[in-house]
């Protein structure tokens, strides 16, 4: 005689499917909300084109710490500034 073997299914019941569709549900909707709320908060900064060969740049320096504060001076000139990609 062949001894036939029974393979047990375990059903998951319905209660069960329901609980994971509905948990699967909220977990996307507070993901969504999450990044829809992070992304409105980055603010990018206006590019200049890309064309663009000259710009406008604002440098305060301040005094050392401990030091009295002086009266601004205001001072006009050409900087001229390179920016190399590192090696």
């Amino acid at each position: 005689m062949v001894e036939e073997k029974r393979v047990e299914e375990v059903d998951i019941s319905r209660k069960t499917i329901v609980v994971l569709v509905i948990l699967t549900v909220l977990v996307s909707l507070v993901s969504t909300f999450t990044v829809i709320s992070e992304v409105s908060k980055v603010r990018v900064a206006p590019q200049p084109s890309i064309n663009a060969d000259e710009a406008q740049v604002t440098l305060n320096i301040l005094p050392p710490r401990g030091s009295e504060p002086k009266e601004p001076q205001v001072a006009t000139g050409k900087v001229v500034l390179n920016i190399e990609k590192p090696v």
